[in-house]
């Protein structure tokens, strides 16, 4: 399922509680604040609210995908067995990726293309 936040959202938690209307469901320029208790989020906030939830999307999104590719060969680190080197570099490189900033693609979901990942040894 692709991951989407919208205007409403990030005003809905940078301001809880506040009373407001937002007449096109994304767009900040159509919002009507009526709270007199709390003041209007800023345009910039809201993007920097949207961007953060993005960002932090798309890390989940490459664990998750990193984690299942380490699930994978987790046969090759059983005790009887003897890993290569190959398989160890492979797998660590999978472990190193979360130093890697993905991004979502327009769709929301995570961009493959956004990070590099490791080459399965044959």
């Amino acid at each position: 399922m692709a991951y989407t936040i919208t205007v409403r959202d990030a005003i809905t938690h940078l301001k809880p509680g506040a009373l407001w209307v937002l007449n096109d469901y994304n767009k900040f320029s159509s919002l009507v604040w009526k709270d007199t208790e709390q003041t209007a989020p800023t345009e910039t906030e809201v993007n920097n609210y949207i961007a953060q939830k993005k960002n932090e999307e798309a890390v989940r999104l490459l664990r998750t995908e990193r984690s299942a590719r380490l699930r994978q060969t987790d046969w090759r680190a059983s005790s009887d067995m003897v890993m290569s080197d190959e398989w160890k570099a492979y797998r660590q490189a999978l472990r190193d990726m979360t130093n890697q900033t993905p991004t979502l693609d327009a769709n929301g979901d995570l961009d493959f293309k956004s990070v590099t990942w490791p080459t399965l040894p044959t």
